[in-house]
């Protein structure tokens, strides 16, 4: 009896751990070394006991719904679910969020010492983010439009929970894999989807519009200003000339109008200045 104790304890003296494994080594339930992947020797249980902990796999939790079956086409189970994935918006509106949480335990004596319960801490904590994000957002976004942001905020805080409690867990993905309106509202939250949508299609079409409409008002501000300051400037210097020249001035402008005024004209008459009349020399019913 006593060799077959020994020999058992001898066996429980030897122990292997895996190359995706780290081992976590405890002398009287205190933590004395960390063991690498290969064959390695410890005292017998219980003065020393040895924890693996897979490092390298990468854990996945969803929420919402469950895969029943994998494959190209997945089958998902989402009745039983509500309880996980109804969440309440910013607006008071109501959201079905679907998210999946891809995780490893990364730092092992942390993982050995601080997680009692690795499954009820993913959840509890993932629920804890997500609720807490997504009620920052009104209902309509949360659906559409901020789920980008809402995955990174809620990676964020989740793994900012991780290192709260020293769990040595590392959140390598989150997925929002589906956000949509509950099933009794979801033909008038449509309505509204589509409103927005024809409210986002009128405001870009009126900033095309803009954007092509100020460009030419403002050319021919510009335009207008410029032959303004033109005429203006044109003013000030007969103005100029007139002061210094009055006569040849007006005679220099009458003489232009008039050969402004010619070059108009497709008939011109010749008048001797002592006719009184011109009706005998005008063609009153006109040539073609």
């Amino acid at each position: 009896m006593i060799l077959l104790l020994a020999i058992i304890m001898l066996f429980s003296m030897f122990y292997t751990i895996d190359r995706d494994e780290r081992g976590v080594v405890t002398r009287f339930g205190a933590y004395n070394r960390m063991a690498e992947p290969g064959l390695h020797f410890k005292l017998p249980s219980p003065v020393e006991r040895v924890y693996k902990v897979n490092t390298l796999r990468v854990f996945q939790k969803e929420f919402g719904f469950r895969t029943v079956r994998e494959g190209v086409r997945s089958q998902r189970e989402r009745r039983g679910y509500d309880h996980e994935a109804f969440m309440l918006t910013g607006d008071l509106g109501v959201a079905r969020v679907e998210w999946v949480v891809q995780y490893r335990r990364a730092e092992p004596r942390n993982f050995v010492f601080n997680v009692r319960n690795e499954e009820r801490l993913i959840r509890d904590a993932s629920e804890e983010a997500v609720r807490r994000i997504v009620g920052d957002y009104d209902a309509t976004d949360v659906i559409t439009v901020a789920r980008v942001e809402i995955t990174r905020a809620v990676h964020r805080e989740l793994q900012e929970i991780m290192d709260k409690y020293n769990s040595g867990i590392v959140i390598d993905d989150l997925l929002i894999q589906q956000t949509e309106p509950p099933g009794p509202v979801a033909p008038a939250f449509e309505e509204v989807d589509s409103a927005r949508q024809d409210r986002e299609r009128l405001i870009l079409e009126a900033e095309a519009v803009r954007e092509r409409v100020i460009p030419e008002a403002r050319g021919e501000a510009e335009r207008i200003v410029a032959e303004a300051r033109g005429d203006a400037s044109r003013f000030l210097e007969v103005m100029r000339e007139y002061r210094q020249f009055p006569q040849v001035t007006r005679s220099r402008m009458f003489l232009e109008q008039m050969q402004d005024t010619m070059q108009k004209s497709d008939r011109i008459f010749i008048i001797d200045s002592e006719v009184k009349s011109l009706l005998p020399l005008l063609d009153l019913q006109g040539r073609k």
